[in-house]
């Protein structure tokens, strides 16, 4: 899956915002669109009460946008500045089922700070599309998840096992 990495724009100058939320094995997840695709993904337990359902893709195209997110077709953008566009791609490289540290992301791009590299994965935009979860600790402990360390270790685990953790 290719992400195209914006810095200096926000998602709303790139068109009108809509939404999608499907339920997946584990919950739900709230995709942000706007004509330059996705470039929001939320995970919840439980769909929001406030979502804007005049926003909402109609059945069919958030079906035909799923289908593409599962084939890696989907047009996927991660606003950000310079620096969490930076980590973000190298987070983006992590190999399926496998993890990498906060630590080695700061000396991949040459700085000492693992805990900078932290605060920039916790704000993935794109949840799991970026694999945020594949990032942990250098003492092998999972370190934080903005979604929590449960949801974390399961996302690992399901890995782990070759599962898709996006089935519905």
């Amino acid at each position: 899956m290719q992400v195209k990495f914006v810095t200096k724009r926000k998602p709303s100058e790139d068109g009108e915002i809509r939404c999608v939320l499907w339920q997946v094995s584990n919950g739900y997840v709230l995709a942000r669109i706007n004509d330059a695709g996705i470039y929001r993904m939320d995970w919840s337990l439980t769909p929001s009460d406030n979502l804007d359902t005049s926003a909402m893709l109609g059945t069919q195209q958030a079906t035909e946008l799923l289908q593409q997110l599962l084939a890696g077709t989907a047009d996927l953008v991660a606003y950000g500045t310079d620096f969490q566009c930076a980590v973000w791609r190298e987070v983006a490289k992590i190999p399926y089922a496998q993890t990498c540290s906060y630590a080695a992301i700061a000396r991949s791009l040459g700085i000492r700070s693992a805990r900078a590299v932290g605060g920039a994965v916790g704000k993935n935009p794109l949840y799991v599309v970026i694999p945020c979860h594949r990032v942990i600790s250098s003492d092998g402990s999972l370190g934080g998840y903005g979604w929590g360390l449960e949801h974390k270790q399961a996302l690992l685990n399901c890995e782990a096992r070759g599962k898709n953790w996006f089935v519905l």
